[in-house]
């Protein structure tokens, strides 16, 4: 298997989300933002556009937009989030055929000797710090079976890689596992007050289903011997001064066309003069 496809569509309805700390967080999409809506660690409900909501956390645009427009996500900071009733974990179980006998039978060895759940992710995640893999999106071999080659050949890959190899051992271990896209980091502009998260922070990894029905988030990235100086210093970089200008006139323009009321539209635009003030004469 090649490619990762879902296996079980949740119904429609508000995720049951428990524990966390509740916040609020306003979103600008771009135009082509596709059918998704970008949210927040573990998001609750989602103002201001027309969307639908599976029980999984994902959230989708109800039409496409033709013209710019924000939406305000209520998440729960590190909150739980529960699986469907129902659900035995079957379907996040799964493996294509053609996985590799020698990742099957190394998943396998791992946890000989190891019955609960629990102590079956720290197997596995130990068994990902001692492969001492790195975090690389480049000059990576073209094969017949990358996630093979990656655990035990090159050892280098990015984080489709990661969460893949990592998924497909829990689930041959008898371990629940899904994994999830989303974007990891960003960059904070001080002139508008807001984080810029784009295509360079599109990120995969893996949730895993625990003994009381809730999806807990693992990075297996993390386990990269550079991790540290490769995937998360990548997910902060900082813009040039210019750029961090344009992007804040881009940012305080699309408040304007978005916010109708005129009063709303000069206080944004006289914070957008001070703000951008303010920056040129600390770089002078």
């Amino acid at each position: 298997g090649t490619v990762w496809k879902r296996a079980y569509k949740s119904p429609y309805g508000r995720p049951d989300v428990t524990g966390g700390r509740p916040v609020e967080v306003t979103i600008f999409p771009e135009a082509n933002h596709g059918k998704f809506l970008a949210t927040l660690d573990t998001p609750v409900a989602i103002e201001g556009v027309r969307s639908r909501q599976w029980t999984d956390g994902t959230f989708l645009f109800r039409r496409s937009a033709k013209k710019p427009q924000s939406y305000r996500i209520k998440a729960n900071l590190n909150g739980s989030l529960r699986a469907d009733p129902g659900i035995v974990g079957e379907p996040y179980l799964q493996l294509p055929a053609d996985v590799s006998p020698r990742t099957r039978q190394a998943a396998r060895s791992l946890v000989a000797s190891t019955a609960g759940r629990e102590q079956k992710i720290e197997k596995i995640k130990e068994f990902f710090r001692e492969r001492q893999l790195v975090y690389a999106t480049d000059d990576l071999p073209l094969v017949d079976d990358p996630i093979d080659n990656f655990i035990f050949a090159s050892k280098r890959g990015y984080c489709e890689y990661f969460a893949s190899a990592f998924a497909i051992m829990l689930r041959e271990t008898g371990v629940p596992a899904r994994l999830v896209g989303g974007y990891l980091g960003g960059t904070f502009n001080p002139l508008g007050g807001y984080y810029i998260v784009g295509e360079k922070n599109a990120h995969v990894w893996v949730e895993v289903l625990n003994r009381q029905g809730e999806w807990l988030r693992i990075d297996p990235n993390l386990y990269a011997v550079n991790a540290e100086t490769s995937l998360l210093a990548r997910s902060l970089q900082q813009r040039p001064g210019w750029q961090q200008m344009a992007d804040a006139i881009d940012y305080y323009w699309t408040q304007v066309v978005i916010t109708f009321d005129f009063a709303r539209q000069l206080q944004f635009l006289k914070s957008a003069r001070k703000k951008i003030g303010d920056w040129r004469r600390s770089d002078t």
